[in-house]
């Protein structure tokens, strides 16, 4: 069995693990494959640069032979094997400090009686950001709220939704723009 990692721009696979090496079962995504090479930008973000690396798309230039594509996953290195932490473009600051969503939703949705969690970002009349959450599950509203102290604080949101089906747009994603239509 192997771990492989990719994006269209990188087809077919930049990273690949084998399931005998010790990092596959601590989360670690693979190492670099021949003919490319990767870095880790200052901003955490995982690049490479290559020749699998597409051209670019028509009209943009941030792609290319002599180009490292910017892949937008955070990443840190242990023993050449890359492991992903998060999105930057996921990364949004709240309370003066940065956070992912995606880490913040799973972090709520380990919790017992949650099937999912989707949390969005408003600002209030201070233009500061705060989490509103949207979720799945058994728990009702109150139940989870008491469950909070095992949250980190920065995720606790300050609006709660509790659904029974999540709105999907036309590719079947979770629609944010109509989950803030509820508010």
């Amino acid at each position: 069995i192997y771990n492989n990692y990719g994006q269209t721009e990188l087809s077919p696979r930049a990273l690949v693990l084998p399931s005998k090496n010790e990092h596959f079962l601590k989360g670690g995504v693979g190492e670099i494959v021949p003919g490319l090479e990767a870095k880790i930008s200052k901003e955490g973000e995982l690049q490479f640069k290559g020749k699998q690396v597409m051209l670019g798309y028509l009209g943009d230039n941030s792609t290319g032979k002599d180009r490292w594509h910017n892949t937008k996953d955070l990443a840190h290195r242990v023993d050449n094997v890359y492991y992903i932490k998060g999105r930057s473009d996921d990364l949004v600051k709240v309370n003066g400090e940065r956070m992912s969503l995606k880490t913040a939703e799973d972090s709520i949705s380990r919790l017992q009686g949650i099937e999912q969690a989707i949390f969005i970002i408003q600002k209030d009349n201070n233009e500061e950001n705060y989490l509103i959450l949207f979720y799945k599950g058994d728990l009702e509203k109150e139940e989870l709220k008491k469950m909070f102290p095992r949250v980190e604080k920065k995720y606790h949101p300050k609006k709660i939704f509790k659904l029974q089906k999540f709105p999907l747009n036309e590719n079947g994603k979770i629609s944010k723009k109509d989950l803030v239509a509820i508010l």
